[in-house]
């Protein structure tokens, strides 16, 4: 993914003096145009990336700045971690590994439990499993069958829409309309025994977000429609999942995207300034909005 990426060219400019473009390309197997894009997503993010021509010339980040002093805090780290264990258990490999272990050393030893918290390694495989089934639900609009144990320790079977699949105090829970109580339901992953992915779609319904009073430590995944320019499809293609993409005119296409309601979520987007367009849910647009009117108030 682009963040894990992202990441590991701030790694390596810090271990170097100056980089190349084309040396970038290979290290991550992508086009030069994408480290060029890269580029100018780090720049919009603050990092004071420079380039030199010539022979040796690349890309640098300015000397002045240290990793941990300058560059990112302890409380950036805690939140890049957090954001990484949680979208790494769905697309998981050595590489995201890497980055997590990385990232996890530059933590003081005062934020061992942290560390621990973020170790998707000790992970129970089939709680991994459920969340990546749940993933590909929500990114489809598929509906669910699950095998659940409520507190009384009764065991159901629901058939659910889901919508939000969240992790809150070192839990991941599911929010989803339940087919047989025609409501709103969160079913904590834990206790869900069995899942099964049904063939029948659903359409969204309007729903509040579940609550995320503490953006430190809580965030969900929440399905997004957007309507995207032509000239950036391709870097929305690149960067993250997408759903189908239906051509809307000649210029702009809309698709489906999962992403987490959180900072990291909308920072993404917001590197698309213009060329990208929110249509729902209504409570993402919202929370986004609202995220940047914030952003610009602690600019002015």
């Amino acid at each position: 993914m682009k963040i894990e990426r992202l990441i590991n060219i701030i790694m390596l400019l810090l271990e170097n003096d100056t980089i190349s473009a084309n040396s970038l390309a290979q290290r991550f197997s992508v086009s030069k145009r994408t480290i060029l894009r890269d580029m100018d997503s780090l720049i919009l993010a603050h990092i004071p990336i420079y380039t030199t021509r010539g022979p040796k010339g690349g890309f640098g980040i300015m000397d002045s700045y240290k990793f941990n002093k300058r560059l990112l805090t302890e409380f950036d780290i805690q939140n890049i971690l957090i954001a990484l264990s949680g979208l790494s258990e769905f697309t998981a490999d050595k590489e995201t590994a890497l980055t997590i272990d990385k990232l996890k050393s530059l933590l003081p030893n005062k934020m061992n439990n942290l560390k621990t918290l973020i170790d998707f390694e000790e992970i129970h495989e089939a709680l991994s499993a459920a969340k990546k089934l749940i993933f590909f639900a929500i990114q489809h609009s598929k509906t669910i069958e699950i095998s659940y144990i409520d507190h009384n320790g009764q065991q159901t079977e629901r058939k659910v829409e889901p919508y939000q699949l969240y992790y809150k105090n070192t839990s991941w829970y599911l929010y989803s309309y339940s087919l047989d109580k025609g409501d709103f339901r969160t079913f904590k992953l834990s206790r869900i025994t069995s899942i099964s992915l049904l063939e029948k779609e659903f359409d969204q319904k309007s729903f509040k977000s579940t609550d995320n009073t503490n953006p430190n430590l809580n965030f969900f995944l929440s399905k997004i429609e957007v309507i995207v320019h032509k000239k950036s499809r391709d870097k929305l293609i690149e960067g993250v999942e997408t759903g189908e993409l239906l051509e809307v005119d000649k210029n702009h296409y809309q698709t489906t995207l999962v992403l987490p309601d959180h900072e990291f979520g909308y920072q993404y987007l917001a590197n698309f300034g213009t060329t990208l367009k929110i249509i729902g849910p209504d409570f993402y647009l919202k929370n986004y909005v609202e995220w940047l009117e914030n952003d610009v108030k602690s600019i002015f």
